[in-house]
C-alpha cells in the first residue's frame, strides 16, 4: 500500500483523548496535517500546538490560531473554538506571516533522543 493510501488513523490505532507526539528531523508538520484530516474526517475535534513553531496553516477554511498570549481565560476559548471549528491550533504568539511560535511551557517537558533538545520537537496534543 502506497504512503498516500495509508490510513495512519488506523495504523496508529488512534482513539478519542489519544495523544501523539512527533519528534524527529523531518515531516512533522506533514504527518501532523494528514494527522489531523484523518482525525476530523471521523468526527473527532483535535488540538494541535507546537513546543517550537508551526508552519503556518493555509488554505481555505483551515483551523484557527488561538493564542494564549491574547487570551487571558484560553481553556474557555478553546473549548468553544473546537465546537466551532473541530480542529484548533494552541499556540503562544504569532510570529508573522510564515510561522506561530508555539508554548513554551511544552518546551520543558519534550525532548529528543538526537541531541537537539526540546526545541526540535513538535506536538499534536490531543484527539478529544
Amino acid at each position: 500500500m502506497l504512503m498516500s493510501e495509508t490510513a495512519f488513523l488506523e495504523l496508529l490505532g488512534l482513539k478519542a483523548g489519544a495523544s501523539v507526539a512527533l519528534m524527529g528531523a523531518g515531516g512533522k508538520h506533514t504527518l501532523m496535517a494528514r494527522l489531523k484530516q484523518e482525525l476530523t474526517a471521523a468526527g473527532m475535534p483535535v488540538l494541535l500546538t507546537s513546543s517550537t513553531n508551526l508552519h503556518r496553516p493555509t488554505g481555505k477554511g483551515e483551523s484557527p490560531l488561538l493564542l494564549v498570549s491574547q487570551h487571558p481565560n484560553w481553556s474557555a476559548e478553546l473549548t468553544e473554538r473546537l465546537r466551532q471549528w473541530q480542529a484548533v491550533y494552541l499556540l503562544e504568539q504569532d510570529l508573522g506571516l510564515v510561522r506561530p511560535g508555539g508554548l513554551p511551557a511544552l518546551r520543558k517537558r519534550t525532548s529528543c533522543s538526537c541531541g537537539r533538545g526540546p526545541a526540535h520537537s513538535s506536538v499534536l496534543s490531543k484527539v478529544f
